[in-house]
Parts: structure tokens; sequence; C-alpha cells
């Protein structure tokens, strides 16, 4: 039982975080599932003609630095969420608090009595490019290297469900605000390149921080 509900919060950190099929020729017109039409377009025929390596560098630049959600009361707790990039290192970490400005700390059963989970990747776009409500987002792959609880090395049965884990997502920085792809719709989980989410989550969302 624990296990089942430890696997829950992996999909609910790396899934809600965390894009169509990428296309290796030309545009690929998709319709997401709240019927905005879109076009994943591959290295080979973008807005700006750039290559996808042109693309994937500008994607991970625009995504460099510090990032956090704002408290948001889920499953019973005060939950927030931050997000570290360095290069394409990424450090993903949701911690759990009792009070609503997310400032007391609270250990809780699924994490194994520990109040923060902390996964560190890998981040890889693929110089796909998909249009969104409020502009292009980059598809982007998120390769999990480690996961720790509390600072501590993960138990045994948690590592084992999330290394190696690759989420298959999108990403888009506007203004001082990142979002990452809409995985919670069927069909658009982000588990495979097949299942990419096509629009954004725009339930959770990253504020550029010190």
């Amino acid at each position: 039982m624990r296990f089942t509900s430890i696997q829950i919060v992996i999909v609910m950190l790396l899934g809600l975080l965390l894009a169509s099929c990428s296309s290796s020729n030309g545009a690929v017109p998709v319709t997401d599932p709240v019927g905005n039409s879109s076009s994943g377009a591959s290295s080979g025929n973008t807005a700006s003609g750039s290559s996808a390596g042109e693309q994937a560098a500008a994607a991970i630049a625009g995504i460099q630095g510090n990032w956090a959600t704002p408290c948001i009361p889920e499953m019973g707790f005060n939950i927030k969420r931050t997000l570290a990039v360095s290069e394409e290192n990424a450090e993903f970490v949701l911690a759990f608090f009792s009070d609503f400005n997310c400032t007391e700390a609270v250990a809780v059963d699924i994490l194994n009595n520990a109040h923060a989970l902390a996964i560190q990747s890998v981040t890889v776009p693929t110089g796909d490019l998909v249009s969104t409500s409020i502009g292009a987002a980059t598809a982007l792959d998120i390769f999990t290297v480690d996961v720790t609880l509390d600072g501590q090395p993960a138990p045994a049965n948690l590592a084992a469900i999330t290394v190696p884990e690759v989420r298959h997502t999108i990403v888009l920085v506007e203004d001082t605000n990142l979002y990452f792809g809409d995985s919670t719709l069927a069909g658009f989980e982000g588990d495979s390149p097949a299942t990419r989410p096509v629009s954004l989550d725009f339930n959770i969302v990253y504020s550029r921080v010190p």
C-alpha cells in the first residue's frame, strides 16, 4: 500500500510538471483535448528556420535558474514545488507543510515520514516546437537520475520506480513564469513520445525566484 502511495506522488510530481509526438519531417498538426489546434514543428520546419541545435540551446537557456510555485493546498496538505536548473541538470522538489504559507515542514507517511521529495534529472530538449495558446513550447525529455527524501538516499522501493524514469513533456517560459505540459489529460500523460502533452498546465505555474 505504501508503494502505491509513493508511486502516486512520483507521478504527480513528474507528470504534473512535466508534449504531441515529435516530428522528423515537417510540421505535425494536432488538436489537443480541449480543442486547441496546434502544430509541432520539427527541426527542419520551424517558424524561425533555426536548427534543432539552436532551438535546444535556446530552450535550455530560457529555463536556467530557480523557480517555485505558490503554496498550494493539495491532498490535505500544503505543497510547494521548486525547480533549480543549471545547464541540463535540474532538481525538482515537492515539499509538504502544515501551514498555508509553507513555512512549517511536516512529515507525511507517503514519503516514508519525510517532508521533501527531491528528484535530480537531466533535461534534453528535442528541438521540436509545439504551438500552445500562449506561444510555442519546446518538447523536452526529462531523465531522472537520482531521488532523495529530506536530502537522504531514497529507500530501494522508491528508487526502483523512479530510476531510470523518462518523462516526455513540453516547456514554455513567458515573462517570469514557467509552464510544463498538462499530463493529467488521458492520452497525453507523457510516459512516451507518442503521449507527449500538447497543451500547457496552467494549474501548476512556476515563477522565477532569486
